[in-house]
């Protein structure tokens, strides 16, 4: 065991912010996937970070239009649902933690 005093237990002391620059360099560029699934036909993938949630549709839609034909829903922001031309394809009743609702090109 080693004693520290009390100056070294402080948040700007220089082992705790080398520390927390370490921690900090370590985390950039890794978005750290909470939790992902799909379906068993390939239809479609979806993960989870900290900051997001996405979703791959193969197949999907494409070209002038193809956007106002994928609708994606949360509801309260712990579940996801996703459609195309009004067809259910992706319903997750629970996700890892709750989103809110930004909602980035879908396509």
């Amino acid at each position: 065991n080693v004693g520290f005093s009390v100056e070294e237990l402080g948040h700007d002391s220089d082992w705790c912010v080398g520390a927390r620059a370490a921690h900090m360099q370590a985390l950039q560029g890794s978005d750290v996937e909470l939790a992902s699934g799909g379906d068993s036909g390939g239809k479609y993938k979806w993960n989870q970070t900290d900051d997001e949630v996405e979703v791959r549709i193969e197949g999907g839609p494409t070209g002038k239009g193809a956007s106002k034909r994928v609708k994606v829903g949360y509801r309260d922001g712990s579940m996801l649902e996703c459609s195309v031309d009004n067809e259910p394809l992706l319903t997750i009743p629970q996700l890892f933690a709750k989103v809110r609702s930004f909602l980035r090109s879908c396509l």
